[in-house]
């Protein structure tokens, strides 16, 4: 029995024992547990001499790794630096691409210019060429505006508003003021009567009657003094039996020793008078003369 309970005890004994080594051991646990962060951090402090310390061919090896870190490093340097290159290069070909975008920029814009120039070119109004028509009273009162004439454009010349000479009457305007030049009737249609640019001047006609005759000279005569001229008016020596009159070489109806020739059927210029006349014996005679006619002032 004494065994029994000896027995019993040491078995107690021994369990208290365990109880109380895993008791111990859990609080030891907890308490690296706790001081694993410190110790943590003091490797990483001074991680070198750490991990070497124990083990020198563990150094070793780590410094052979760290050599092919480093072989790995430089490798990297390298596929760095052909990167770089190849940075470099791509930057030159979009810088190239960019100064061949600026100067097609350019060239647009160069062209986008000539465009709006030769749209402001061909919207520009086309030049009208002008001339200038001046109007001269040459004789008569009064004033008249200038006329302004397109030029290739057809225009009618204004109406004349001088006043006439006393007894005359408008008979056209001229380019000479002796009526000698061009002609044209009072608001004729006329198209290019000048240079372009530049001017002329038109002057008044004054018609006096019907017209007069000027500048007689005689061309012949078979008899002295047989055609003479004055007022307007041809006279034949008187006493012949017969009298006819021609006015160039056509017939005159007048039958008489005198001719007063209807100036207002003439033209104005020269015309030729010519007589012929029969006495009593049945000689012939004839004698001719030259006149102009004027029908302006």
């Amino acid at each position: 029995m004494k065994k029994i309970i000896g027995f019993i005890t040491i078995v107690m004994m021994v369990l208290i024992g365990v109880i109380a080594c895993d008791t111990e051991h859990s609080g030891s646990a907890e308490g690296n547990v706790s001081k694993t962060p410190t110790t943590i951090k003091g490797n990483e402090d001074n991680s070198s001499s750490s991990q070497s310390g124990d083990d020198s061919s563990s150094s070793a090896s780590d410094s052979s790794s760290s050599e092919d870190s480093s072989s790995s490093t430089s490798q990297s340097g390298d596929n760095s630096s052909s990167s770089a290159s190849d940075s470099s290069s791509s930057s030159d070909d979009n810088s190239s691409s960019t100064s061949q975008s600026g100067d097609s920029s350019s060239s647009s814009a160069s062209d986008s210019s000539s465009s709006s120039d030769d749209s402001s070119s061909s919207s520009q109004e086309p030049i009208i060429i002008q001339y200038t028509v001046v109007f001269d009273a040459n004789g008569g009162t009064g004033t008249m505006a200038n006329q302004t004439f397109i030029y290739d454009e057809s225009q009618d010349l204004n109406n004349c508003s001088f006043t006439p000479p006393t007894g005359h009457q408008f008979g056209g305007w001229n380019t000479a003021a002796d009526g000698q030049g061009d002609t044209f009737a009072n608001g004729a249609t006329v198209k290019n009567i000048a240079e372009a640019n530049g001017s002329i001047t038109l002057y008044a006609q004054w018609i006096l009657g019907n017209g007069i005759i000027t500048v007689v000279t005689p061309t012949y005569q078979d008899v002295d003094n047989l055609l003479t001229y004055s007022d307007n008016t041809f006279t034949a020596l008187s006493g012949y039996q017969t009298y006819i009159w021609y006015i160039d070489r056509t017939k005159q109806s007048n039958s008489t020793s005198t001719l007063t020739p209807d100036t207002s059927s003439l033209s104005a210029g020269s015309h030729t008078v010519t007589v012929m006349v029969t006495d009593s014996h049945g000689g012939a005679y004839s004698a001719e003369m030259t006149f102009q006619v004027k029908k302006s002032y």
